[in-house]
Protein backbone atom coordinates (compact mmCIF):
# COMPACT_ATOMS: atom_id res chain seq x y z
CA UNK A 1 0.00 0.00 0.00
CA UNK A 2 1.28 3.46 -0.93
CA UNK A 3 0.44 6.35 1.40
CA UNK A 4 1.22 9.98 0.61
CA UNK A 5 0.39 13.45 1.84
CA UNK A 6 -0.60 15.82 -0.95
CA UNK A 7 0.23 19.40 0.03
CA UNK A 8 -1.97 22.01 -1.65
CA UNK A 9 -0.92 25.61 -2.36
CA UNK A 10 -2.08 28.59 -4.41
CA UNK A 11 0.64 30.92 -5.68
CA UNK A 12 -1.37 33.75 -7.27
CA UNK A 13 -1.91 35.60 -3.97
CA UNK A 14 -5.44 34.36 -3.18
CA UNK A 15 -6.32 32.33 -0.10
CA UNK A 16 -9.33 30.40 -1.46
CA UNK A 17 -8.47 26.80 -2.34
CA UNK A 18 -10.74 24.75 -4.65
CA UNK A 19 -12.70 21.79 -3.31
CA UNK A 20 -11.15 18.37 -3.81
CA UNK A 21 -14.36 16.57 -4.88
CA UNK A 22 -15.76 15.23 -8.16
CA UNK A 23 -19.46 14.47 -8.24
CA UNK A 24 -19.62 14.10 -4.46
CA UNK A 25 -16.56 11.81 -4.31
CA UNK A 26 -13.31 13.00 -2.78
CA UNK A 27 -10.13 12.73 -4.84
CA UNK A 28 -8.80 10.53 -2.04
CA UNK A 29 -11.66 8.09 -2.65
CA UNK A 30 -11.26 8.26 -6.44
CA UNK A 31 -7.63 7.13 -6.34
CA UNK A 32 -8.24 4.57 -3.59
CA UNK A 33 -11.05 2.93 -5.59
CA UNK A 34 -9.18 3.15 -8.91
CA UNK A 35 -6.19 1.28 -7.43
CA UNK A 36 -8.16 -1.66 -6.05
CA UNK A 37 -7.53 -4.24 -8.80
CA UNK A 38 -5.24 -6.28 -6.50
CA UNK A 39 -6.43 -5.15 -3.08
CA UNK A 40 -10.10 -4.21 -2.49
CA UNK A 41 -8.88 -1.65 0.08
CA UNK A 42 -6.96 0.17 -2.69
CA UNK A 43 -3.23 0.60 -3.21
CA UNK A 44 -3.10 4.43 -3.26
CA UNK A 45 -4.11 6.35 -0.14
CA UNK A 46 -3.80 10.14 -0.38
CA UNK A 47 -4.27 12.69 2.41
CA UNK A 48 -4.70 16.35 1.36
CA UNK A 49 -3.05 18.98 3.55
CA UNK A 50 -3.42 22.78 3.16
CA UNK A 51 -1.22 23.71 6.12
CA UNK A 52 1.71 24.74 3.89
CA UNK A 53 -0.34 27.02 1.65
CA UNK A 54 1.30 30.08 3.24
CA UNK A 55 4.73 28.77 2.08
CA UNK A 56 3.84 29.59 -1.55
CA UNK A 57 1.02 32.18 -1.34
CA UNK A 58 1.82 35.22 -3.51
CA UNK A 59 4.93 33.64 -5.05
CA UNK A 60 3.83 34.68 -8.56
CA UNK A 61 0.76 36.54 -9.78
CA UNK A 62 -0.31 36.16 -13.40
CA UNK A 63 1.03 33.53 -15.84
CA UNK A 64 3.72 31.26 -14.42
CA UNK A 65 6.62 29.31 -15.90
CA UNK A 66 7.79 25.81 -15.03
CA UNK A 67 10.58 27.47 -13.03
CA UNK A 68 8.05 29.18 -10.74
CA UNK A 69 6.25 25.87 -10.28
CA UNK A 70 9.47 24.01 -9.41
CA UNK A 71 10.25 26.62 -6.73
CA UNK A 72 6.73 26.37 -5.29
CA UNK A 73 6.78 22.56 -5.32
CA UNK A 74 10.08 22.47 -3.45
CA UNK A 75 8.60 24.72 -0.74
CA UNK A 76 5.50 22.53 -0.44
CA UNK A 77 7.04 19.06 -0.33
CA UNK A 78 10.49 19.70 1.21
CA UNK A 79 11.67 16.34 -0.14
CA UNK A 80 15.42 15.58 -0.15
CA UNK A 81 16.93 15.66 -3.67
CA UNK A 82 18.25 12.10 -3.21
CA UNK A 83 14.78 10.59 -2.64
CA UNK A 84 13.82 7.78 -5.02
CA UNK A 85 10.35 7.28 -3.61
CA UNK A 86 8.47 10.18 -2.08
CA UNK A 87 5.47 10.27 0.24
CA UNK A 88 5.00 14.05 0.04
CA UNK A 89 3.61 15.33 -3.25
CA UNK A 90 2.06 18.65 -4.23
CA UNK A 91 -0.79 20.26 -6.16
CA UNK A 92 -0.25 23.94 -7.05
CA UNK A 93 -3.09 26.22 -8.13
CA UNK A 94 -1.96 29.14 -10.29
CA UNK A 95 -3.24 31.78 -12.74
CA UNK A 96 -2.21 30.26 -16.11
CA UNK A 97 0.79 28.67 -17.84
CA UNK A 98 3.04 31.06 -19.72
CA UNK A 99 4.07 28.36 -22.21
CA UNK A 100 0.44 27.61 -23.17
CA UNK A 101 -2.16 29.93 -21.66
CA UNK A 102 -4.99 27.58 -22.74
CA UNK A 103 -3.68 24.67 -20.64
CA UNK A 104 -5.93 23.68 -17.74
CA UNK A 105 -3.08 21.92 -15.96
CA UNK A 106 0.40 20.47 -16.31
CA UNK A 107 2.50 17.78 -14.69
CA UNK A 108 5.67 19.85 -15.08
CA UNK A 109 7.87 17.71 -12.82
CA UNK A 110 8.92 15.15 -15.44
CA UNK A 111 12.44 14.33 -14.24
CA UNK A 112 14.24 15.94 -17.20
CA UNK A 113 14.33 19.19 -19.16
CA UNK A 114 11.77 19.83 -21.90
CA UNK A 115 10.88 22.66 -24.26
CA UNK A 116 8.64 24.32 -21.67
CA UNK A 117 11.02 23.58 -18.78
CA UNK A 118 14.52 24.52 -19.99
CA UNK A 119 15.52 26.87 -17.17
CA UNK A 120 14.87 24.62 -14.19
CA UNK A 121 17.66 25.04 -11.60
CA UNK A 122 19.99 22.17 -10.80
CA UNK A 123 18.36 19.67 -8.50
CA UNK A 124 14.78 20.90 -8.83
CA UNK A 125 13.92 18.17 -11.34
CA UNK A 126 16.03 15.48 -9.70
CA UNK A 127 12.88 13.88 -8.27
CA UNK A 128 10.43 12.99 -11.07
CA UNK A 129 6.65 13.19 -10.68
CA UNK A 130 6.63 14.98 -7.34
CA UNK A 131 3.73 17.31 -8.15
CA UNK A 132 1.51 19.09 -10.67
CA UNK A 133 -0.29 22.38 -11.30
CA UNK A 134 -3.85 23.45 -12.17
CA UNK A 135 -4.55 26.82 -13.83
CA UNK A 136 -7.66 28.55 -12.56
CA UNK A 137 -7.69 31.51 -14.96
CA UNK A 138 -7.47 29.23 -18.01
CA UNK A 139 -10.37 27.15 -16.70
CA UNK A 140 -12.41 30.32 -16.01
CA UNK A 141 -11.89 31.50 -19.60
CA UNK A 142 -13.23 28.27 -21.09
CA UNK A 143 -15.94 27.25 -18.61
CA UNK A 144 -19.05 29.05 -17.45
CA UNK A 145 -19.31 29.63 -13.67
CA UNK A 146 -21.53 26.58 -12.93
CA UNK A 147 -18.92 24.26 -14.50
CA UNK A 148 -15.66 25.73 -13.22
CA UNK A 149 -15.53 23.89 -9.90
CA UNK A 150 -16.18 20.53 -11.61
CA UNK A 151 -13.53 21.20 -14.27
CA UNK A 152 -11.00 22.25 -11.63
CA UNK A 153 -11.51 19.03 -9.67
CA UNK A 154 -11.43 16.85 -12.81
CA UNK A 155 -8.23 18.56 -13.99
CA UNK A 156 -6.69 17.96 -10.56
CA UNK A 157 -7.43 14.24 -10.86
CA UNK A 158 -6.05 14.26 -14.42
CA UNK A 159 -2.75 15.89 -13.42
CA UNK A 160 -2.39 13.67 -10.35
CA UNK A 161 -2.86 10.76 -12.74
CA UNK A 162 0.28 11.99 -14.51
CA UNK A 163 2.06 12.12 -11.13
CA UNK A 164 1.38 8.36 -11.00
CA UNK A 165 2.73 8.11 -14.57
CA UNK A 166 -0.55 7.68 -16.42
CA UNK A 167 -0.60 9.03 -19.95
CA UNK A 168 -3.28 11.03 -21.77
CA UNK A 169 -5.84 9.05 -23.71
CA UNK A 170 -8.51 9.98 -26.23
CA UNK A 171 -11.35 8.40 -24.27
CA UNK A 172 -14.09 10.03 -22.20
CA UNK A 173 -12.29 9.48 -18.88
CA UNK A 174 -10.25 11.37 -16.29
CA UNK A 175 -7.16 11.01 -18.50
CA UNK A 176 -8.96 12.20 -21.63
CA UNK A 177 -8.11 15.62 -23.02
CA UNK A 178 -10.67 18.35 -22.24
CA UNK A 179 -12.60 20.25 -24.88
CA UNK A 180 -11.82 23.97 -24.94
CA UNK A 181 -15.17 24.99 -26.40
CA UNK A 182 -18.10 26.38 -24.43
CA UNK A 183 -19.18 25.04 -21.07
CA UNK A 184 -18.61 21.40 -21.92
CA UNK A 185 -16.78 19.35 -19.32
CA UNK A 186 -15.72 15.70 -19.66
CA UNK A 187 -18.74 13.49 -18.97
CA UNK A 188 -16.50 10.51 -18.25
CA UNK A 189 -15.04 10.62 -14.77
CA UNK A 190 -13.50 7.20 -14.42
CA UNK A 191 -10.32 5.39 -15.38
CA UNK A 192 -9.83 2.77 -18.08
CA UNK A 193 -9.33 -0.79 -16.82
CA UNK A 194 -5.68 -0.67 -17.95
CA UNK A 195 -5.21 2.58 -16.01
CA UNK A 196 -6.72 1.04 -12.88
CA UNK A 197 -4.39 -1.93 -13.21
CA UNK A 198 -1.48 0.49 -13.57
CA UNK A 199 -2.46 2.46 -10.45
CA UNK A 200 -2.90 -0.80 -8.53
CA UNK A 201 0.83 -1.48 -8.99
CA UNK A 202 1.86 1.76 -7.23
CA UNK A 203 3.36 0.24 -4.07
CA UNK A 204 5.24 -2.39 -6.14
CA UNK A 205 6.53 -0.50 -9.17
CA UNK A 206 8.94 2.42 -9.46
CA UNK A 207 7.31 3.16 -12.82
CA UNK A 208 4.17 4.19 -10.88
CA UNK A 209 5.11 5.56 -7.46
CA UNK A 210 6.04 9.28 -7.29
CA UNK A 211 9.79 9.80 -7.25
CA UNK A 212 10.45 6.61 -9.23
CA UNK A 213 11.08 6.47 -12.97
CA UNK A 214 10.84 9.56 -15.16
CA UNK A 215 7.54 10.59 -16.70
CA UNK A 216 6.59 8.50 -19.73
CA UNK A 217 4.18 10.91 -21.47
CA UNK A 218 4.55 12.45 -24.93
CA UNK A 219 7.46 14.66 -23.89
CA UNK A 220 9.26 11.66 -22.41
CA UNK A 221 9.12 9.79 -25.72
CA UNK A 222 12.02 11.95 -26.90
CA UNK A 223 14.16 10.94 -23.92
CA UNK A 224 16.29 8.02 -25.07
CA UNK A 225 18.80 6.01 -23.03
CA UNK A 226 21.92 6.67 -25.07
CA UNK A 227 21.18 5.21 -28.51
CA UNK A 228 19.48 2.03 -27.33
CA UNK A 229 16.82 1.32 -29.94
CA UNK A 230 13.53 -0.54 -29.44
CA UNK A 231 11.74 -1.83 -32.52
CA UNK A 232 8.67 -4.01 -32.95
CA UNK A 233 7.18 -5.85 -35.94
CA UNK A 234 4.12 -8.01 -36.45
CA UNK A 235 4.19 -11.43 -38.09
CA UNK A 236 0.88 -10.49 -39.78
CA UNK A 237 -0.80 -7.15 -40.39
CA UNK A 238 -4.37 -8.45 -40.84
CA UNK A 239 -6.05 -11.12 -38.71
CA UNK A 240 -9.31 -12.37 -37.31
CA UNK A 241 -9.48 -11.86 -33.55
CA UNK A 242 -8.94 -15.58 -32.87
CA UNK A 243 -6.04 -16.08 -35.31
CA UNK A 244 -2.52 -16.43 -33.87
CA UNK A 245 0.21 -13.89 -34.55
CA UNK A 246 3.42 -12.71 -32.89
CA UNK A 247 4.89 -9.39 -31.93
CA UNK A 248 8.63 -9.41 -32.62
CA UNK A 249 10.62 -7.25 -30.17
CA UNK A 250 14.19 -6.15 -30.88
CA UNK A 251 16.50 -4.09 -28.63
CA UNK A 252 19.65 -2.94 -30.45
CA UNK A 253 22.85 -1.29 -29.27
CA UNK A 254 24.24 0.51 -32.37
CA UNK A 255 27.54 -0.39 -34.01
CA UNK A 256 29.04 3.07 -33.57
CA UNK A 257 28.99 2.83 -29.76
CA UNK A 258 32.47 2.32 -28.30
CA UNK A 259 31.50 0.25 -25.28
CA UNK A 260 29.04 -2.48 -24.41
CA UNK A 261 25.90 -1.73 -22.44
CA UNK A 262 23.81 -3.73 -19.99
CA UNK A 263 20.04 -4.18 -19.95
CA UNK A 264 17.89 -5.93 -17.40
CA UNK A 265 16.41 -9.29 -18.40
CA UNK A 266 12.87 -7.97 -18.10
CA UNK A 267 11.92 -7.45 -21.76
CA UNK A 268 8.61 -9.16 -21.11
CA UNK A 269 5.16 -7.67 -20.45
CA UNK A 270 4.97 -9.86 -17.35
CA UNK A 271 7.31 -7.28 -15.76
CA UNK A 272 6.09 -3.76 -15.00
CA UNK A 273 9.10 -2.27 -16.82
CA UNK A 274 8.00 -3.51 -20.26
CA UNK A 275 4.59 -2.53 -21.55
CA UNK A 276 2.59 -3.05 -24.74
CA UNK A 277 0.02 -0.39 -25.57
CA UNK A 278 -2.92 -0.76 -27.95
CA UNK A 279 -4.99 2.03 -29.47
CA UNK A 280 -8.31 0.69 -30.76
CA UNK A 281 -10.31 2.12 -33.71
CA UNK A 282 -12.22 4.47 -31.38
CA UNK A 283 -8.98 6.09 -30.20
CA UNK A 284 -9.08 4.59 -26.70
CA UNK A 285 -5.67 3.44 -25.44
CA UNK A 286 -5.21 0.42 -23.18
CA UNK A 287 -2.40 -1.62 -21.70
CA UNK A 288 -2.11 -5.20 -22.97
CA UNK A 289 -3.02 -7.43 -20.04
CA UNK A 290 -0.26 -10.01 -19.67
CA UNK A 291 -1.44 -13.37 -18.27
CA UNK A 292 1.85 -13.59 -16.33
CA UNK A 293 3.31 -11.36 -13.63
CA UNK A 294 6.92 -11.72 -12.45
CA UNK A 295 9.17 -10.26 -9.80
CA UNK A 296 11.96 -8.00 -11.07
CA UNK A 297 14.86 -10.13 -12.43
CA UNK A 298 18.28 -9.82 -10.81
CA UNK A 299 20.39 -10.76 -13.85
CA UNK A 300 21.28 -8.59 -16.83
CA UNK A 301 22.14 -8.98 -20.52
CA UNK A 302 25.31 -7.51 -22.06
CA UNK A 303 24.99 -6.01 -25.54
CA UNK A 304 28.19 -5.29 -27.47
CA UNK A 305 28.12 -2.59 -30.17
CA UNK A 306 25.98 -3.84 -33.04
CA UNK A 307 24.33 -6.61 -30.99
CA UNK A 308 20.60 -7.07 -30.43
CA UNK A 309 18.34 -8.87 -28.01
CA UNK A 310 15.27 -10.38 -29.69
CA UNK A 311 12.16 -12.18 -28.56
CA UNK A 312 8.60 -12.77 -29.73
CA UNK A 313 5.33 -12.36 -27.84
CA UNK A 314 2.13 -14.15 -28.79
CA UNK A 315 -0.29 -11.24 -28.85
CA UNK A 316 -3.65 -12.59 -29.98
CA UNK A 317 -4.54 -13.61 -26.42
CA UNK A 318 -4.25 -11.87 -23.08
CA UNK A 319 -5.40 -12.32 -19.49
CA UNK A 320 -9.15 -13.01 -19.72
CA UNK A 321 -9.39 -14.05 -23.37
CA UNK A 322 -8.71 -12.67 -26.83
CA UNK A 323 -6.80 -9.38 -27.05
CA UNK A 324 -8.95 -7.81 -29.77
CA UNK A 325 -12.72 -7.53 -29.62
CA UNK A 326 -13.42 -4.68 -32.04
CA UNK A 327 -12.96 -4.95 -35.82
CA UNK A 328 -10.95 -2.20 -37.47
CA UNK A 329 -7.41 -0.87 -37.49
CA UNK A 330 -5.52 -0.84 -34.20
CA UNK A 331 -2.09 0.65 -33.45
CA UNK A 332 0.44 -1.12 -31.22
CA UNK A 333 3.65 0.12 -29.60
CA UNK A 334 5.89 -0.86 -26.69
CA UNK A 335 7.70 0.94 -23.88
CA UNK A 336 10.74 -0.20 -21.92
CA UNK A 337 12.01 1.38 -18.70
CA UNK A 338 15.80 1.67 -18.63
CA UNK A 339 16.28 2.20 -14.90
CA UNK A 340 16.19 5.75 -13.61
CA UNK A 341 17.67 6.96 -16.88
CA UNK A 342 14.37 7.04 -18.69
CA UNK A 343 11.88 5.15 -20.82
CA UNK A 344 12.26 4.32 -24.48
CA UNK A 345 9.37 3.86 -26.86
CA UNK A 346 9.25 1.70 -29.96
CA UNK A 347 7.83 2.49 -33.36
CA UNK A 348 4.09 1.93 -33.68
CA UNK A 349 2.66 -0.67 -36.06
CA UNK A 350 -0.88 -1.00 -37.47
CA UNK A 351 -2.93 -4.18 -37.17
CA UNK A 352 -6.24 -4.61 -38.97
CA UNK A 353 -8.67 -6.92 -37.16
CA UNK A 354 -11.31 -8.35 -39.45
CA UNK A 355 -14.91 -8.84 -38.40
CA UNK A 356 -15.60 -12.12 -36.60
CA UNK A 357 -16.24 -14.80 -39.19
CA UNK A 358 -16.23 -18.60 -39.19
CA UNK A 359 -17.44 -19.50 -42.66
CA UNK A 360 -14.51 -21.81 -43.38
CA UNK A 361 -13.79 -25.00 -41.45
CA UNK A 362 -10.15 -23.96 -41.00
CA UNK A 363 -11.23 -20.81 -39.19
CA UNK A 364 -13.70 -22.76 -37.07
CA UNK A 365 -10.83 -24.93 -35.82
CA UNK A 366 -8.71 -21.92 -34.76
CA UNK A 367 -11.59 -20.58 -32.67
CA UNK A 368 -11.92 -23.81 -30.61
CA UNK A 369 -10.79 -22.94 -27.02
CA UNK A 370 -8.44 -25.93 -26.60
CA UNK A 371 -6.79 -25.17 -29.95
CA UNK A 372 -6.46 -21.46 -29.09
CA UNK A 373 -4.79 -22.36 -25.76
CA UNK A 374 -2.29 -24.64 -27.50
CA UNK A 375 -1.46 -21.95 -30.07
CA UNK A 376 -0.94 -19.38 -27.33
CA UNK A 377 0.91 -21.38 -24.64
CA UNK A 378 2.50 -24.01 -26.94
CA UNK A 379 1.91 -26.66 -24.29
CA UNK A 380 -0.32 -29.76 -24.43
CA UNK A 381 -0.37 -33.51 -23.92
CA UNK A 382 0.77 -35.65 -26.85
CA UNK A 383 -2.63 -37.35 -26.59
CA UNK A 384 -4.38 -34.00 -26.97
CA UNK A 385 -6.99 -33.84 -29.72
CA UNK A 386 -6.05 -30.22 -30.34
CA UNK A 387 -2.46 -31.25 -31.06
CA UNK A 388 -3.56 -33.80 -33.67
CA UNK A 389 -6.00 -31.32 -35.22
CA UNK A 390 -3.32 -28.64 -35.61
CA UNK A 391 -0.85 -31.12 -37.13
CA UNK A 392 -3.47 -32.05 -39.71
CA UNK A 393 -4.32 -28.38 -40.28
CA UNK A 394 -0.72 -27.37 -41.00
CA UNK A 395 -0.38 -30.31 -43.42
CA UNK A 396 -3.67 -29.79 -45.27
CA UNK A 397 -3.60 -25.97 -45.40
CA UNK A 398 0.10 -25.16 -45.90
CA UNK A 399 -0.63 -21.79 -47.53
CA UNK A 400 -2.98 -20.59 -44.81
CA UNK A 401 -1.55 -17.63 -42.91
CA UNK A 402 -1.90 -19.49 -39.59
CA UNK A 403 -0.29 -22.74 -40.81
CA UNK A 404 3.17 -21.63 -39.71
CA UNK A 405 1.91 -20.83 -36.20
CA UNK A 406 0.20 -24.23 -36.00
CA UNK A 407 3.37 -26.03 -37.11
CA UNK A 408 5.53 -24.05 -34.67
CA UNK A 409 3.19 -24.67 -31.71
CA UNK A 410 2.89 -28.41 -32.38
CA UNK A 411 6.63 -28.69 -33.00
CA UNK A 412 7.35 -27.03 -29.64
CA UNK A 413 4.97 -29.43 -27.84
CA UNK A 414 6.57 -32.52 -29.40
CA UNK A 415 10.07 -31.12 -28.86
CA UNK A 416 9.42 -30.69 -25.12
CA UNK A 417 8.31 -34.33 -24.90
CA UNK A 418 11.40 -35.41 -26.90
CA UNK A 419 13.68 -33.59 -24.44
CA UNK A 420 12.02 -35.35 -21.49
CA UNK A 421 12.13 -38.86 -23.02
CA UNK A 422 14.97 -41.33 -22.35
CA UNK A 423 13.80 -44.43 -24.28
CA UNK A 424 15.84 -44.43 -27.58
CA UNK A 425 13.13 -45.70 -29.94
CA UNK A 426 10.51 -43.27 -28.72
CA UNK A 427 13.03 -40.44 -28.74
CA UNK A 428 13.79 -41.07 -32.44
CA UNK A 429 10.08 -41.09 -33.34
CA UNK A 430 9.47 -37.85 -31.46
CA UNK A 431 12.52 -36.25 -33.07
CA UNK A 432 11.17 -37.02 -36.58
CA UNK A 433 7.72 -35.73 -35.63
CA UNK A 434 9.09 -32.49 -34.13
CA UNK A 435 11.46 -32.04 -37.09
CA UNK A 436 8.62 -32.16 -39.64
CA UNK A 437 6.54 -29.55 -37.81
CA UNK A 438 9.46 -27.23 -37.13
CA UNK A 439 10.68 -27.51 -40.74
CA UNK A 440 7.29 -26.30 -42.00
CA UNK A 441 7.33 -23.50 -39.41
CA UNK A 442 10.86 -22.33 -40.28
CA UNK A 443 9.93 -21.85 -43.95
CA UNK A 444 6.51 -20.25 -43.45
CA UNK A 445 6.28 -16.51 -44.24
CA UNK A 446 3.27 -16.05 -41.96
CA UNK A 447 5.30 -16.85 -38.84
CA UNK A 448 7.22 -14.05 -37.13
CA UNK A 449 10.92 -13.47 -37.83
CA UNK A 450 12.11 -14.46 -34.36
CA UNK A 451 9.89 -17.59 -34.20
CA UNK A 452 11.26 -18.74 -37.58
CA UNK A 453 14.79 -18.23 -36.31
CA UNK A 454 14.05 -20.25 -33.18
CA UNK A 455 12.49 -23.03 -35.28
CA UNK A 456 15.73 -23.23 -37.30
CA UNK A 457 17.77 -23.35 -34.10
CA UNK A 458 15.62 -26.22 -32.81
CA UNK A 459 16.10 -28.07 -36.11
CA UNK A 460 19.88 -27.62 -35.90
CA UNK A 461 19.82 -29.06 -32.38
CA UNK A 462 17.80 -32.07 -33.51
CA UNK A 463 20.19 -32.71 -36.40
CA UNK A 464 23.20 -32.58 -34.09
CA UNK A 465 21.70 -35.07 -31.66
Amino acid sequence: MYRATCYVGRIDGFDTLPAMHVGGRSITTIFRDASSERDPAGDIHLTFDTSRHRYVRGLKRGPVTALHLHHALRRLTINPASAQRVHRIGVIFAHSYEWDTRAFGVMFDRGFKTEDDTRAPNGSYAIPREGCAVFLKAIAQHRTPPHRAAETAITTVHELGHVFNLRDNSGDTFMGKPSLGGATIPSGTGFLLAESRWLSECSRSEAVWPGGLDFRGASAQRRIHGNLQLRIDLSRDEVFAFEPFELDVKLTWPKHERRSTWISRDVDPGYSGFRIWIEDPSGAVRLWASPNHYCRPSDRIALAPGESFERDISLFGQSGGYTFRLPGTHRIWAEYDVGRRGTIRSNSVPLHVRGFHRSASALELLAVPSVARLLYYRRASLRSRALRQLEVFSNEHPKHAAAGHAAYATGRVVLAEWAATEEPGRKRRLARRAYESLRRAADHPGLGRHARKRAKDFIDNLERT
